[in-house]
Parts: C-alpha cells; structure tokens; sequence
C-alpha cells in the first residue's frame, strides 16, 4: 500500500483508488514531474499523473508479474523496471499514458469480489452506460479472455474455477465520450 502524509507524519492518507491490493515494492517519482509516481507492485507497474489520488496499470508490454524495482534513466529518458523471474523491461517516457483517466467516477462504479476467490467472480455495477460495458479477465502473459459483453447495472456471476490458481487482472471496457476507457484491477484465484 501507499500512504501520503502532508503535515510531516501526524497524519496519513492512504493512496488506493485503481491500485491493486497486493505489495508495493518500490515508489518512484519522476524527477521532471513530481505528480508522475511509478509503483513497483506484485501484479506489475502502476502509474499515476496526479500525486498518488488515482492509479492506472501500465500495460505497455510488461505481463503482470512481481516488479521489486524502479530507476529512472533520465538520460535515455526511460523507466527500467526489474521483475522476480522475467528479467527487465524498459518503457520509454515519451510512449507513457500522460495522465490517469479516472474511473471511479458515478457511471462506472464497480465492485468485484471475492478477492482472493477459488473461482467464483461477482460482479456488481452500480450503474451503466448506456452502451454497457465489456469484461475482460487478462492472465499473467498478458492474453486476454472476454467474460462478457455489453454488460449493464446490476450483478452478474462468473464461474472460473476452472483457470488455474494465480494473478489475473479484470479490464472493464466501456465508451465514455465516444472515447474507450478501461477501468481495471487485479483479482486472485487462490485455492
């Protein structure tokens, strides 16, 4: 988890909107930027463009894995994360989403459980767009599987305890301004 403190430790805010409940491995900040943090977590790497207050997933060719460490280069003007096992991956600054889209606004409230699951996944939308939305399950090679589409308000019922045990993300998509945006988090299948 993150925290952020803005009276020198007397008080903390947890940072968790579009971040996973996992580790944090490693914080970073873009030194040219300091509203840019990178968090090194064990479904990979995180990013936010507005000082920790929402997370989006950089799925820029990094599958989800462990990421343990962060550097900046800032010559190369790159980010170097190091994973547990899949070596490291290099993601140019400039290809980088240059702000966080936030979805946790009123049309696209969403709730999933239970996290870790044997299998089962619930899902509950608080409201919808007009269009629906599309569910996307993503395992840890980055291929990924539509659970369903067009999907309105109200709760649906996934059985997926056939898959095996590990760390999957679930991508909502949808069309916000005739612009598609992705709202994602990752999910568990323990047994």
């Amino acid at each position: 988890h993150i925290y952020r403190t803005t009276d020198r430790g007397l008080t903390w805010e947890p940072l968790v909107d579009g971040l996973p409940n996992l580790p944090v491995n490693d914080v970073l900040f873009n030194p040219a930027n300091p509203d840019r943090i990178f968090a090194a977590t064990d479904a990979g790497v995180y990013t936010s463009g507005d000082a920790g207050s929402s997370w989006q997933n950089l799925c820029e060719g990094l599958p989800s894995v462990v990421v343990t460490d962060l550097v900046f280069d800032g010559l190369e003007q790159r980010l170097v994360a190091a994973t547990y096992g899949r070596g490291m991956y290099e993601l140019p600054l400039a290809d980088l989403p240059s702000a966080v889209e936030t979805v946790s606004a009123p049309e696209i409230r969403w709730t999933s459980g239970p996290n870790p699951s044997t299998g089962i996944l619930n899902l509950d939308l608080s409201e919808s767009l007009t269009e629906g939305v599309d569910l996307y399950l993503v395992n840890a090679l980055g291929q990924r599987q539509l659970l369903g589409t067009g999907i309105r308000a109200g709760s649906a019922q996934f059985d997926l305890s056939h898959l095996p045990q590990g760390m999957y993300h679930l991508q909502l998509e949808f069309l916000k301004d005739e612009v598609l945006q992705v709202a994602e988090r990752a999910w568990v299948i323990q047994r």
